[in-house]
């Protein structure tokens, strides 16, 4: 499809395919996005969070109902995991700048070999939010299917988001209305 108006102006033709690829990227990235997240928990507002109870890697444990702030982030990673390495600072750098009553943190590692390697983990990455030793038993409950896996519950533990895959900072942040 030509437009001859264009034509005459060679800027207006480089905004308008500027435009065009972006508007194409952000459809593309939507869909890929459906795609990823079909089959994880709905997140409509009203399904309850399934309920678990885990060691962290300081050895206290931790159940859904620990997390009682405004909400909560459970965040599914795995120790190999190049995209949850990426991510995790933002996580970390959202778990400081927010006030505890407002936001509660977890990580679950999934599909880890030792207990030393996500205590590492966590030292390399300097986490100060708990991390969680999760199993087959949490990854089935919560249908995770690939790392990182993210749900964002209410106070009363209802799956307010999902997401899957890296996540800015200030996605995060929108998806918690903070």
């Amino acid at each position: 499809m030509q437009f001859s108006f264009l034509e005459s102006k060679p800027w207006l033709k480089s905004v308008f395919s500027w435009a065009f690829q972006i508007a194409l990227f952000v459809i593309l990235y939507y869909l890929v996005t459906l795609w990823q997240e079909r089959g994880l928990l709905p997140s409509n507002g009203s399904t309850k969070a399934p309920d678990f109870s885990l060691v962290s890697t300081e050895g206290v444990r931790y159940s859904l109902n620990d997390l009682n702030a405004k909400n909560s982030v459970v965040y599914f990673f795995a120790t190999w995991c190049g995209v949850c390495r990426l991510s995790m600072g933002n996580l970390q750098n959202l778990y400081e700048e927010t006030d505890h009553q407002k936001l509660s943190v977890v990580a679950i590692a999934l599909d880890w070999e030792s207990v030393e390697i996500v205590k590492k983990y966590k030292t390399t990455h300097d986490l100060t939010f708990p991390v969680l030793l999760g199993g087959p038993n949490v990854s089935q409950a919560y249908l995770i299917k690939g790392f990182p896996t993210y749900y964002i519950l209410d106070q009363q533990h209802k799956i307010a988001h999902v997401s899957m895959g890296y996540s800015s900072q200030l996605g995060m942040k929108l998806k918690l209305n903070l």
